[in-house]
């Protein structure tokens, strides 16, 4: 107990130096809104918080170690720009609400909502529900769904695609009006780019895409913010939007976890131990279930559970390249197989994004990848800073978001829905761009 106690308290004090890391970058650059910084303080939280509140699992403090040198390696990549030029450069830029609460981005923001959510009651008609049943007990329905997508026996259609591709593209769309718009009301309103996602969630138990909202809308905010040389975190507005967003998204995604048997469940007891084992699985497991997998690995997969195939040079980072060009190697719909029961406080296939980086690369091959990931993350926001109406360095800058927070879970890349999306944001940004398009609405 002592030993298991002693390397809890290390992997703690490892944990607080990707803290340290963040606030010595933010420093030397002066902000927190940052490549270097902004992946750390996501790293931070996905290490400290898993180790703190379940503090009496055992982990491996090498895993946690090496989550750290792979954090470190990617933020000091940043060391190789003039970040004192880029950010003077980025002065010259137009005012963010001149370029982007445009006519062309309002109206195809609503229509991204409307196409998501008449999509989004299609997925649900074809799969056999009726408008009724999803009225009447949209939880049972949702239980259903999920039930289904476990069994891998749902009806797959291309209504599927467009309800969460446009789900997507509404969202990144209103991060850009919300952060240019000074009309309060007109905030408002872009917040219901939110509903298609929301949608998702509750009618197909499927939680990931509505998170994945919430940092596609925020890496607009991001943009934005910047444009407007508006370079402060830990504001007080900023702090306000992070807790209504937060709140509200808590009680959805709890709302949500109805249908994974919560209602049934009779006793408030028997609820909230529920309540807190799925919490847990869905929070925490990433970390303890890539500690026990790693130690695996560095031990030659010796009676292993897990998947010992594990070099695909690249496949797992860059799946939907993959497959965009032909290749045909088949991965489970969860895309790994071994579901951890972790002391019977949690339960997950979520691995980190690390684990496919591993596989594709090696664990040396991972810190090249890394270091090579971060140089070019911030060349991005270099050429972002230092361009006047930038559309490929912005959109990826936006995206950067949504990749470190789902590094936690797994490579965003997975879904082929995502290059298709961001290629079609640029084309609309492009087209945004022309003189004839940029007439601020009235």
């Amino acid at each position: 107990m002592a030993l298991e106690i002693s390397l809890k308290l290390l992997s703690i004090f490892i944990s607080l130096l990707i803290l340290f890391n963040a606030i010595l970058i933010r420093k030397i650059v002066g902000t927190w809104l940052f490549p270097a910084t902004l992946f750390s303080l996501f790293w931070f939280v996905f290490t400290f918080f898993p180790l703190i509140l379940m503090f009496e699992v055992p982990i491996n403090p090498w895993a946690v170690g090496y989550i750290s040198l792979l954090v470190i390696v990617f933020s000091w990549t940043f060391i190789f720009f003039n970040w004192k030029k880029a950010f003077q450069n980025n002065l010259d830029k137009p005012p963010s609400d001149e370029v982007y609460d445009t006519n062309l981005l309002r109206v195809t923001l609503w229509f991204s909502i409307l196409i998501s959510i008449v999509s989004s009651i299609k997925v649900m008609l074809v799969q056999g529900f009726s408008l009724s049943e999803l009225y009447e007990d949209i939880v049972l329905v949702a239980a259903k769904y999920a039930v289904s997508r476990y069994a891998s026996d749902v009806i797959y259609s291309a209504y599927g695609p467009l309800s969460l591709g446009f789900a997507y593209l509404a969202v990144l769309i209103a991060g850009l009006i919300f952060g240019s718009t000074h009309s309060s009301s007109r905030k408002k309103w872009v917040l219901l780019a939110f509903l298609p996602s929301i949608i998702i969630m509750v009618t197909q138990s499927a939680k990931g895409s509505f998170f994945g909202s919430i940092f596609y809308f925020l890496g607009g905010i991001l943009v934005t913010s910047i444009q407007q040389n508006k370079l402060l975190l830990f504001k007080a507005n900023i702090l306000r939007i992070i807790a209504k967003i937060g709140s509200f998204s808590i009680g959805l995604f709890i709302f949500s976890l109805m249908s994974r048997g919560l209602q049934d469940e009779k006793d408030v007891g028997g609820f909230l131990e529920k309540l807190r084992f799925l919490l847990a699985s869905y929070f925490f497991g990433h970390l303890y279930n890539f500690s026990e997998w790693i130690g695996v690995y560095w031990d030659g997969f010796n009676n292993s559970k897990f998947d010992i195939s594990h070099y695909y040079y690249g496949f797992y980072t860059f799946t939907s390249i993959y497959r965009f060009f032909g290749y045909q190697k088949v991965t489970p719909d969860a895309v790994y197989d071994e579901y951890n029961n972790i002391q019977e406080q949690m339960e997950s296939n979520v691995f980190t994004i690390f684990r496919g980086m591993i596989m594709d690369f090696g664990i040396f091959g991972t810190v090249f990848f890394i270091f090579v990931l971060g140089l070019l993350l911030h060349l991005c926001f270099y050429v972002f800073l230092n361009s006047r109406k930038p559309i490929i360095s912005l959109t990826i800058t936006m995206f950067m978001l949504v990749v470190f927070y789902y590094s936690f879970i797994i490579s965003v890349l997975t879904w082929n829905i995502v290059p298709f999306i961001l290629i079609l944001f640029m084309f609309l940004l492009k087209f945004n761009s022309y003189n004839f398009v940029l007439k601020k609405t009235i």
